[in-house]
């Protein structure tokens, strides 16, 4: 009684230009990503692109192991306000 919860949907679009070699780990990296937005203090939205970014770093190689300089490359990408989506 007394709490009250808004829902709300987000988006956010899939990276451009990424190569998909294979799903596998797509969803967890996405999650992954955008639980790491949020704990560094960054707004839904900017999670998602966090997320989206680790997304398309899992797909673009085989396995469910994209590697540390994928994960590496989505960081430094948001790190410089680029982003992580290439238009």
């Amino acid at each position: 009684e007394g709490l009250s919860r808004t829902l709300c949907a987000h988006t956010a679009p899939a990276p451009a230009g990424v190569d998909v070699q294979d799903t596998v780990g797509a969803g967890d990296a996405f999650a992954a990503g955008v639980l790491a937005g949020l704990l560094s203090g960054r707004g839904m939205e900017a999670a998602l692109e966090v997320g989206c970014g680790a997304g398309g770093a899992a797909v673009a190689v085989a396995g469910a192991d994209p590697g540390a300089g994928a994960m590496r490359a989505v960081g430094e990408r948001l790190l410089c306000g680029q982003g992580v989506r290439s238009e």
